[in-house]
């Protein structure tokens, strides 16, 4: 265990009071500084990487909430962040356990690909060769979101199914999203 002591001025300490919340201020700032951290090692500098077919590609392994499958593509998205995901693709071997792992916290690893031509290095693609699921660790899993499991046994899913004016809820919740 190590103990760090850190002078903070005193609009920045409301300001992480603020965020926190009741949490911990330890808790909440080794969170801060994890989440900082997957994003720098989600932006894996050019040096790391092996130069392979015009793309650089090396060995990474990262943790995230698996969201979407695409079966027909062998892709599925695993989300490290609240709107930062990578795109991996599974061969057939793997196919039975990312659908296991669908909305479930995971620890995937892969080849992972940059591309050299973006406007930031990130690692936006991963040919998968391992996929687990576990237990998120505190704060890990905090994206504000709900999995699908949950919200289709949510109250929402249903709420409007005796509502007489709605005849095509496609196109009522079309309407809905364009005022």
């Amino acid at each position: 265990m190590t103990t760090i002591t850190v002078e903070v001025p005193d609009e920045v300490r409301n300001l992480i009071d603020e965020a926190r919340g009741n949490q911990d201020m330890a808790a909440y700032l080794l969170t801060a500084a994890e989440r900082q951290a997957r994003r720098k090692l989600a932006r894996r500098p050019i040096d790391e990487a092996n130069i392979h077919s015009g793309q650089l590609t090396f060995q990474y392994t990262t943790r995230g909430r698996l969201r979407s499958i695409n079966l027909a593509q062998q892709s599925c998205r695993v989300y490290i962040e609240k709107k930062l995901y990578i795109t991996c693709f599974f061969d057939q071997l793997l196919e039975e356990s990312v659908k296991e792992a669908l909305d479930c916290f995971v620890e995937v690893t892969g080849e992972a690909k940059l591309s050299p031509g973006a406007e930031e290095l990130r690692v936006r693609e991963m040919n998968l060769q391992e996929v687990k699921v576990v237990e998120p660790q505190p704060g890990e899993d905090g994206f504000g979101t709900i999995s699908v499991k949950d919200f289709l046994a949510s109250e929402f899913v249903g709420v409007w199914k005796d509502r007489t004016d709605i005849d095509d809820s496609d196109e009522f919740a079309r309407r809905l999203r364009n005022l």
